[in-house]
């Protein structure tokens, strides 16, 4: 499913414009649980569900932010300068089985 960079906040997260609702959607259909996300051919798998469970991980991150959208993060580091990131950008989802 292809989608796209809508926002960069000032730590550097990624904003998609794939919401919760959606995802929730499209996976029950697709009949999957688990997915991961593309942006610059690098493909990001770990998912957390807030910050906080994300902790000291290594790496890029997704989670659905505050605005119940799915977001790319990474811890104490700017996703979007480590992934090449601009608004507009391409964001695929891959569905793992």
């Amino acid at each position: 499913i292809e989608g796209r960079v809508v926002y960069i906040d000032k730590f550097g997260n990624i904003m998609t414009n794939f919401s919760k609702e959606f995802l929730t959607i499209a996976l029950k259909e697709k009949g999957v649980s688990k997915f991961c996300v593309q942006i610059n051919d690098i493909e990001i798998d770990n998912y957390y569900d807030t910050y906080a469970y994300a902790g000291s991980a290594s790496g890029p991150f997704m989670l659905i932010g505050s605005h119940q959208h799915l977001e790319i993060a990474m811890n104490m580091e700017s996703a979007a300068s480590a992934l090449n990131a601009v608004i507009g950008q391409e964001v695929l989802i891959k569905y793992s089985l």
